[in-house]
């Protein structure tokens, strides 16, 4: 059975009643919560265990969260105690503090260049694990913006997702290509639960906007550029749906525009999460489940027998006993279109 060691400082604190471990998509930073039995009493009344606390999480000497202790809770009576840590990875202090204490303006730098300026005052490292595109010709760090903000609009201008490694580094990435095994109903899946919603699918996208200044274009392109997409899979359907474009662009980029909507949607509206024993892909001895790969899966019941992607991967283990939860969605659900830059004065400042 797999087991969990929480570092502080020198000291190693193992044999927990619960623990959980989050890593998702949807968060740049992963999360845990630990569980603490009753001989922990004298560790938490002399405050053994304070916010702040650099930690380090590992699954059989494998790190797989470094940051900080955010909360330490007590449950206490006369006759028992119940204590529980949570905490995050480092790069949960992007999230929680101000961009404008440094440099508030970058001029011809990459996305890299500016995420490794602003993470380097918490010590948060930068891994570019894909081409970041152009520099950007001009940012401005606008008053009262938490790091990570400003680092996710600058990733939306680079069709790139920030996430966490684990090892109190930010990490600058598409969709994940690497395969992590499979998931097959009356074999190695547990439970399910799939969901499948129409509420933000629509059956025809139409983009509307203005193009950029100064273009030799008729008055109509210039004013009024737009253009459509369907979603073939609710072909029948009256479900309109109108975008004003966030900068300038022309029918193209629009067009453009329309059909990843369409795409990103419809990946969207199916998502399914599972339960499997242990924490490995491939029993024992298999890797470590990781948010961000490709997994086959195969349920009859919820009629799914494709690749789908790991967006969230949730490692449990408690007293009735050790499971991973795994959330998965169609991949085109996470692809990214590159926002263009904005010269006068718009998204990128």
């Amino acid at each position: 059975m797999s087991n969990v060691s929480l570092f502080i400082g020198s000291k190693i604190y193992e044999y927990w009643q619960s623990v959980r471990i989050v890593r998702s998509l949807d968060a740049v930073s992963g999360s845990f919560e630990v569980g603490l039995t009753n001989d922990w009493s004298t560790a938490i009344a002399g405050g053994t265990f304070k916010p702040g606390q650099d930690v380090k999480l590992a699954i059989d000497d494998e790190v797989i969260l470094t940051g900080f202790i955010d909360d330490v809770a007590v449950q206490y009576s006369t006759s028992e105690h119940a204590f529980t840590l949570r905490g995050r990875d480092a790069t949960g202090q992007l999230v929680d503090c101000a961009a404008d204490r440094g440099k508030t303006q970058f001029k011809d730098k990459t996305l890299t260049q500016i995420c490794t300026s602003l993470c380097q005052p918490f010590g948060v490292g930068v891994i570019a694990k894909t081409d970041v595109g152009q520099p950007f010709k001009q940012i401005d760090v606008q008053q009262g913006e938490k790091v990570f903000e400003i680092i996710e609009r600058l990733c939306a201008g680079r069709a790139v997702a920030a996430t966490s490694d684990g090892n109190g580094n930010l990490v600058l990435a598409r969709t994940g290509t690497t395969k992590s095994g499979r998931l097959e109903l009356g074999k190695n899946i547990l439970t399910g639960n799939h969901e499948r919603s129409w509420r933000e699918q629509f059956s025809e996208y139409l983009v509307k906007g203005q193009a950029r200044s100064g273009l030799n274009l008729a008055p109509a392109t210039h004013t009024q550029p737009k253009a459509q997409a369907t979603d073939p899979s609710l072909k029948g359907f009256f479900r309109p749906f109108t975008l004003l474009a966030e900068t300038q662009g022309d029918d193209a980029k629009f067009a453009e525009r329309a059909k990843f909507e369409a795409a990103r949607r419809a990946g969207a509206a199916s998502k399914a999460t599972y339960t499997v024993q242990g924490w490995r892909n491939g029993g024992n001895t298999g890797a470590l489940w990781q948010p961000n790969t490709l997994v086959d899966v195969v349920d009859k019941f919820a009629g799914i027998n494709r690749e789908m992607l790991i967006t969230s991967v949730t490692f449990n283990k408690d007293d009735s006993g050790t499971i991973t939860t795994l959330g998965v969605t169609r991949p085109e659900a996470f692809d990214r279109l590159a926002l263009p830059e904005d010269t006068g004065g718009g998204l990128f400042g």
